[in-house]
């Protein structure tokens, strides 16, 4: 087996490794394991699934926030009470931790299922337990939050965000153009 150097990549507890900063070459199932975390990883960076920007808001972008693109570079929370804010290229991703700093670079991931728990829901959506499975949710009126209500106010534009398949699971939709509410 040879030595592994790909940093600080973490698959997991077990009786031989109890801190993740700790570098050291990993037993031959974590390896194995490891190897198809990073491929997975690697392949939704090149299958286009996240895009890195910079945070542009005056604060912390929290995992699940609804964001639209600010800048070629930079990404601000989505708003749906004008057009320009009210695009949703997508949500901060849940491998930033605990969020994106002001200035900071971070993953947002555009396409597919996003898993957080339910308490990172209930802070995004205004929710207890999460998701409900089934419901559509939408951007809303309030930077950065979902609402499974339509937020149907003249003037507000109608921007659909996913499905929720669990508790914990969204499905984003491909971004088309808000609508205009009348």
């Amino acid at each position: 087996m040879s030595d592994f150097a790909l940093g600080k990549v973490w698959a997991g507890e077990s009786a031989t490794r109890s801190d993740p900063s700790v570098y050291r070459r990993p037993d031959g199932g974590d390896e194995d394991q490891i190897v198809a975390e990073v491929a997975a990883v690697e392949g939704d960076i090149l299958n286009g699934r996240y895009k890195s920007l910079t945070n542009a808001e005056s604060g912390t972008l929290v995992p699940g926030t609804t964001v639209y693109l600010f800048s070629a570079s930079s990404a601000k929370k989505t708003v749906v009470t004008a057009l320009a804010t009210a695009y949703c290229l997508g949500l901060v991703a849940a491998s930033n931790g605990a969020g994106i700093l002001t200035t900071a670079a971070g993953s947002i991931q555009v396409n597919g299922e996003v898993t957080l728990t339910t308490a990172e829901w209930d802070a995004i959506a205004g929710t207890t337990g999460g998701l409900t499975a089934g419901t559509v949710y939408y951007a809303s009126a309030t930077a950065g939050a979902l609402t499974s209500t339509l937020p149907a106010v003249t003037g507000n534009f109608d921007t659909t965000v996913g499905i929720a398949l669990s508790a914990t699971t969204l499905l984003l939709k491909q971004q088309t153009a808000p609508v205009a509410h009348a």
